[in-house]
C-alpha cells in the first residue's frame, strides 16, 4: 500500500513538473525591430510614455504586424488567433489607457509565475517605437475595434475621359518579398519554419520542385497562411522568394524547370491544398 502511494505521488510530481514545462513558453529570444519611418520617442532608452504614441499611425501598424510575427506568434498566435498557449490579445488587451498600461507592463518586466518565465521582458531588448508599433496593430485587431464600412465607388459618365493606360507592376524580388513579408517567420524559425540557411530543413522540402512549393505557399500549409498573410503578392514574387530562400540554402533548382513551372497557369490553379 504505501508503495503504491509512494509510486502515485512520484508519477504526480512527474506530471506537473512536464506540465509546467509545456506551459514555460517564455523561451522566446525577443528579435530587433525595423523601426525605420517611425517618428523617434524622446528618451526612448530611458524613460517609458505613458500612452502608445503610435495609436492609428498606418506605418507604426505596417511595421507592428511584422514584429508580431516575429516576436509575438510563437505563442500568441499569427494574427493573434492564438491556439491556448497563451492569451487571445485581440480579447484581453482593451483598447486606450487601460490596454496600454497592461501592455507596458508586461514589456517591461515580462510574467513570471512561481520562478518559471511565462514571457520574457523586452524592455532593453527591443526599441521601446517596435514595441509601441505592436501594440498599435494589435489595436486594430481587438474585438473592440470599430468596423471598417467600405466606402462606395464613385460612379462616373460612360463618356468620361479616357482612362490612361497603367504599366503593369513589376513583380517583386526575392530578397524583398523575404524582408518584407517571409522574415517573420522564417529567419528566427517561428512556428516550426525552416530557417534561411538551414540547407538540411530545405532539401526535402526543395524535392516537390518549384510548383510543389509554390502550391504550399499559394495555399498555405499547417501554420503558414496562405502567401505568407498578404494576399497582394503574386505567383511570381512568391516564385522569387522561394529561389531566395533556396539559394540562400545552397539549393538550386533547375533554372528551366523553375521558369516553366513559374509560368505555367495549371501549377497551382489545380493544385490542391498541400498536407505535407
Amino acid at each position: 500500500m504505501q508503495r503504491t502511494l509512494l509510486l502515485t505521488r512520484i508519477c504526480g510530481a512527474l506530471l506537473l513538473a512536464s506540465t509546467m514545462q509545456v506551459w514555460a513558453h517564455g523561451d522566446v529570444t525577443p528579435q530587433a525591430i525595423d523601426i525605420t519611418g517611425l517618428e523617434p520617442i524622446k528618451d526612448s532608452d530611458t524613460t517609458w510614455v505613458d500612452t502608445n504614441p503610435y495609436s492609428g499611425n498606418e506605418k507604426a501598424i505596417e511595421i507592428g504586424k511584422h514584429a508580431f510575427a516575429q516576436n509575438c506568434a510563437r505563442c500568441h498566435g499569427i494574427d493573434a488567433i492564438s491556439g491556448g498557449i497563451a492569451p487571445d490579445l485581440r480579447e484581453r488587451l482593451p483598447l486606450g489607457q487601460e490596454g496600454d498600461d497592461i501592455f507596458k507592463e508586461r514589456m517591461i518586466n515580462g510574467a513570471i509565475r512561481n520562478g518559471v518565465t511565462y514571457m520574457p521582458k523586452f524592455d532593453g531588448i527591443v526599441k521601446q517605437e517596435g514595441l509601441w508599433a505592436i501594440r498599435a496593430w494589435l489595436e486594430t485587431v481587438s474585438v473592440d475595434a470599430p468596423v471598417k464600412t467600405a466606402v462606395p465607388a464613385t460612379t462616373t459618365p460612360a463618356a468620361a475621359a479616357p482612362v490612361a493606360s497603367v504599366a503593369p507592376a513589376v513583380a517583386r524580388a526575392g530578397e524583398e518579398v523575404f524582408n518584407t513579408v517571409c522574415t517573420a517567420c522564417h529567419t528566427a524559425g517561428i512556428l516550426n519554419a525552416p530557417k534561411i540557411g538551414d540547407k538540411a530543413a530545405w532539401e526535402p522540402r526543395a524535392a516537390k520542385g518549384l510548383s510543389g512549393l509554390l502550391a504550399s505557399s499559394v495555399n498555405g500549409l499547417n501554420q503558414m497562411p496562405a502567401k505568407g498573410g498578404n494576399p497582394s503578392l503574386t505567383e511570381q514574387e512568391l516564385s522569387n522568394a522561394i529561389i531566395y530562400m533556396l539559394g540562400k540554402a545552397d539549393i538550386e533548382l533547375d533554372k528551366a524547370a523553375s521558369t516553366a513551372d513559374a509560368t505555367t497557369p495549371t501549377a497551382v490553379d489545380t493544385a490542391k491544398p498541400a498536407t505535407n
